[in-house]
């Protein structure tokens, strides 16, 4: 089940820790200036305070139209998405949390993430469900793989190019275009090459998760 909230405070940690950095080939620093250029590293509380106070209806209308998008479409993700990974995962539990900034990150930890509110419709369901996948693919090498990936990063590192590689995968597959529509691009311009050749794997071993992850993890580990 996925759910859409706010969480102000969580703009504020979001602002401090991505404003300089640079990530995956993405300038996340340079995204949020871009959008809002009088945010500053002094101001930034009091600034986050006044935009949520300004656009509080748009805020509330974003959540309203963007629960509603989902309550039409995750039925259809979490089938998809057990035909894929062999488990239904519709009850698990994953909080979206509206962010004016967009960087749209996720914690698999607590299996939330933020979307901006520029993400209407199905740029917004793109990135709901790109996140929801990465918890689902991390749930899976929790427990099916835990010997071969426990000692990765879920943040950074090979398991972390992998989660966003599979992403591009998985959601460019029938039964996910069929929700999303439009085509899923490769997140993070450094990790294109990695995904045309794990594109072949997945060709190889279709809908074969296990091998899939394994091969690939020997492939990203020569190719660090």
């Amino acid at each position: 089940m996925i759910k859409l909230t706010t969480n102000k405070e969580l703009d504020y940690e979001m602002y401090q820790e991505v404003s300089g950095m640079s990530f995956g080939g993405i300038n996340f620093g340079n995204k949020i200036t871009a959008n809002h250029p009088f945010i500053t590293k002094e101001n930034h509380k009091q600034y986050i305070d006044d935009y949520y106070v300004k656009h509080e209806p748009e805020i509330k209308d974003f959540i309203l139209e963007t629960q509603t998008n989902i309550d039409k479409t995750q039925f259809d993700f979490f089938n998809a998405v057990e035909n894929i990974f062999g488990e239904d995962y519709s009850k698990d539990f994953y909080t979206g949390f509206v962010s004016i900034f967009d960087c749209n990150p996720r914690w698999p930890e607590t299996k939330s993430f933020q979307i901006n509110l520029t993400r209407t419709g199905l740029r917004g369901l793109e990135i709901i469900y790109h996140e929801s996948l990465h918890f689902v693919f991390f749930d899976y090498c929790d427990k099916y793989l835990t010997d071969e990936t426990s000692e990765y990063s879920k943040n950074d590192g090979i398991l972390w190019e992998l989660s966003e590689i599979f992403d591009t995968i998985i959601l460019n597959l029938p039964d996910f275009r069929t929700i999303l529509v439009n085509e899923e691009e490769v997140s993070y311009p450094a990790l294109s090459e990695k995904t045309e050749h794990i594109k072949q794997i997945w060709n190889k071993y279709p809908n074969d998760v296990k091998t899939v992850i394994l091969e690939s993890l020997k492939y990203l580990n020569k190719n660090k």
